[in-house]
This record gives C-alpha cells, sequence and structure tokens, in this order.
C-alpha cells in the first residue's frame, strides 16, 4: 500500500515493492512536475519518521525493515 505525506513546499512517497521499499521525496514549489527526486535528504528522513509513526499510531501497524504492515484481519 503506497502512502504519502504532502506539506506545502514537499511531497514525500512510500513505495513498498517486492525488492525493497522505494522512497521519493520532492520541492513541489521548485518541482511542480516531480522530475527530481531528492531522496535521501535530511528534510527527507524527517518525513519518513513522520509516515511510520502516522502509521503506527492510526492503522496499529509495524515497521519492519522499512515495510509497513498493517494488523491481521480478524473475522
Amino acid at each position: 500500500k503506497h502512502r504519502a505525506l504532502i506539506s506545502g513546499q514537499y511531497k514525500f512517497l512510500y513505495i513498498p515493492t517486492n525488492d525493497g521499499v522505494i522512497f521519493e521525496f520532492y520541492d513541489r514549489i521548485k518541482d511542480p512536475e516531480n522530475r527530481f527526486n531528492l531522496y535521501p535528504n535530511p528534510n527527507a528522513e524527517i518525513f519518513k519518521k513522520q509516515i511510520y509513526n502516522l502509521s503506527q499510531k492510526w492503522e496499529n501497524s509495524k515497521v519492519i525493515s522499512d515495510y509497513i504492515f498493517p494488523p491481521p484481519v480478524e473475522w
């Protein structure tokens, strides 16, 4: 499941794949067409921590090796 955090200036994307998690970080003001991925970047690390914290808080998910795992579905 892809996730994103967007602020006035930046867009951070979390993209899980079979080969690992891809992170993308764009400056929405300087690069509105998202052509230049700025990841890794110190500002991106702040967004990365936020996306993990929010998914743990609101989805009760677990983070393992950069992957976000939602809790199992109970039937």
